[in-house]
């Protein structure tokens, strides 16, 4: 998705919806957000929400780097028993991948990222 403008603020945003434990894992491409320059590009607000509170699930975040050829650990792992939430991170990404792991088959979840000047 490309940047659009908000309160006079450039603003980058893309989603997920309704994933879950058997989506696996998803990779979004997020290079568009050059468009913002570095110091967006580095600074995420990433909401997760679920459909409803599972009794087990977390949601890892790893990133590529511009260039990079591997994924790295964002450094966070999302515990989706808490609800639905927001982290805010930084790191410079090309590509950030969301991996589910012991998510209850029977609920979903949503993530949506942000990113802006």
């Amino acid at each position: 998705m490309a940047a659009t403008v908000e309160r006079g603020r450039q603003l980058y945003k893309t989603s997920v919806v309704g994933i879950s434990q058997a989506s696996g894992e998803q990779v979004l491409d997020v290079r568009d957000t050059q468009v913002l320059g570095q110091n967006a590009k580095k600074n995420w607000q990433i909401q997760v929400e679920v459909s409803a509170v599972p009794a087990a699930g977390t949601l890892a975040i790893a990133y590529k780097s511009p260039g990079a050829t591997q994924f790295v650990d964002a450094g966070v792992t999302i515990d989706l028993t808490a609800g639905n939430q927001v982290e805010k991170l930084t790191f410079l990404a090309d590509y950030i991948r969301l991996t589910p792991a012991g998510f209850d088959s029977d609920k979903t979840f949503s993530v949506y990222l942000a990113a802006t000047q």
